[in-house]
């Protein structure tokens, strides 16, 4: 193999480690995988592949699974270790890791530092072996907990607090002491004043940081104070605060946002006001909108040239909803929350022939059947993916649906999801041959959930050994969620051939 031919697969296997979820047992199919290829893979691509793997280290045994994967090569684990762990099992552990020239390349380091005697130790021992970019602490709501010295973590790029209480001008040090990419905080209450328009201040000027979040911190931002983060800082490409995090109140009529570098913004129920200032040219690729109103449609299609994802969680009027799928702007994903369902109905997916651009759409709430018909019978040419996220009467509805889902030539992911309590199982066998036979008949469509089957799927038995001739059938089938209360060997049937699953 060649050089440019190694460069391939490791660029594949790493895209596909950020699809799978980082909790997914199919990541480990995915190491054992490319782990037992060859000897060439272990030395010229494996070395170079990071998988996105979450490991939460509670004791000696999960410790040294840790330590088997290592020994595989491959890198990129985010692991957290319980202070539980004694500091000698840890170094004892780790010391005769055959280490590469370079140290092992870690996605993210997390600490309870409630336990705050452990901090020290623990990290030189880490450091020693590793290599992260991110850093995790978590005081999990503990008083009196003293934090280290920003000094001491270096090479940190991404810091995440939680749950823990630190003062205005600490979070100001941390923010120069590591030129940091991205902040991220939960629960954080400020320490001494309040004050924070300090540290906002060194926010607006800061040159490195492109991610910055808070959610339910005991210190708030103003709107005026997010306006002039927004207009002074020039590399934040991603900005969350949720409504705890922002005080009330409107913008002037007057103040302007002429941010174009933000690309992602969420602003909880206060991003209508955030973004009706947005006047110019803007790079958003996703925008939340509370209600849609007819300036949207205007600012829409001036400003946002850049947009991937609309959500939106009501609108005005029914009317305003086909206007804005008649725009036929090049926002590729549409999802509809709550507040729309009365503005869903024929005439809107009617008005979705006119759109050439969307590929997924999504209804956040109880789609009528008859406009679940509606659109697969409209056999609309990009859209490959929908979804309608809850789903109360089931009874009958494959039956209803069949037909006109095996006929779609283009639908390729469908979804209709519900909430286990919400709905009567069904158990018959005659529901399950529906499925099968939408499965067996659409090949086209790779990824299906409908979580409404209380079937146990046990090994060997006529539904089970019938998922299985259809995986071999069809291998290209990546996501199964069709029970809700499967047996463990059905389970590890999709984990072996790489297929997630809800219950995964």
């Amino acid at each position: 193999m060649t050089i440019f031919q190694h460069h391939i697969y490791i660029k594949i296997i790493n895209q596909l480690s950020d699809i799978i979820p980082s909790t997914d047992p199919c990541t480990f199919k995915l190491i054992e995988k490319i782990t037992t290829i060859s000897r060439e893979w272990n030395e010229k691509v494996v070395p170079f592949v990071k998988i996105y793997l979450d490991l939460q280290i509670y004791d000696i045994d999960t410790l040294k699974r840790l330590k088997l994967l290592l020994n595989r090569k491959v890198t990129g684990y985010s692991f957290y270790i319980s202070p539980q762990i004694e500091d000698s099992e840890i170094e004892e552990t780790f010391s005769d890791l055959k280490e590469p020239p370079y140290k092992w390349e870690m996605s993210r380091l997390a600490f309870d530092i409630s336990k705050s005697n452990t901090i020290t130790n623990r990290w030189n021992i880490a450091q020693k072996y590793f290599r992260f970019d991110t850093l995790s602490l978590n005081a999990f709501n503990s008083d009196n907990v003293q934090l280290p010295p920003w000094s001491m973590f270096s090479g940190i790029e991404n810091l995440e607090l939680y749950s823990q209480t630190i003062s205005a001008n600490d979070l100001a040090i941390a923010i120069k002491t590591f030129s940091l990419k991205s902040l991220f905080m939960y629960q954080v209450k400020l320490s001494g004043s309040t004050d924070t328009s300090l540290l906002f201040k060194i926010l607006g000027e800061n040159t490195t940081l492109t991610n910055f979040s808070m959610y339910f911190c005991n210190f708030k931002m103003s709107k005026q104070l997010v306006r002039d983060l927004l207009n002074s800082n020039k590399t934040l490409t991603t900005f969350s605060i949720d409504s705890h995090s922002i005080e009330s109140g409107q913008l002037d009529s007057t103040d302007e946002i002429t941010n174009n570098t933000v690309s992602s913004i969420f602003v909880d129920t206060h991003s209508d006001d955030i973004l009706k200032a947005w006047k110019g040219p803007n790079c958003l690729s996703h925008i939340s909108i509370k209600e849609l109103q007819n300036h949207y449609i205007k600012s829409i299609e001036m400003y946002y040239k850049s947009l991937n994802r609309v959500s939106i969680h009501s609108a005005q009027t029914k009317q305003i909803l086909i206007d804005l799928v008649h725009l036929n702007h090049p926002f590729s994903i549409l999802q509809l929350k709550s507040g729309c369902l009365n503005a869903v109905n024929i005439d809107f997916i009617t008005a979705i022939k006119s759109n050439n651009h969307l590929k997924e759409l999504e209804f956040a709430f109880t789609a009528p059947v008859l406009v679940i018909l509606q659109f697969l019978k409209l056999q609309h040419p990009t859209i490959h993916r929908f979804a309608t996220s809850y789903v109360t009467n089931t009874e009958n509805l494959l039956q209803q649906l069949s037909s006109d889902l095996i006929a779609n030539q283009y639908i390729t992911d469908f979804s209709l999801k519900s909430l286990n309590h919400t709905i009567t199982p069904l158990k018959s066998k005659q529901d399950f041959g529906i499925l099968l036979n939408i499965l067996q008949q659409n090949n086209r469509i790779l990824s299906f959930s409908f979580l409404a089957l209380d079937l146990k799927l046990e090994k060997d038995s006529e539904q089970y050994l019938s998922i299985k001739n259809l995986i071999q059938q069809n291998p290209l089938i990546f996501n199964l969620q069709i029970s809700f209360n499967p047996s463990k060997s059905f389970q590890n049937l999709l984990t072996e051939h790489l297929i997630s699953s809800e219950y995964n």
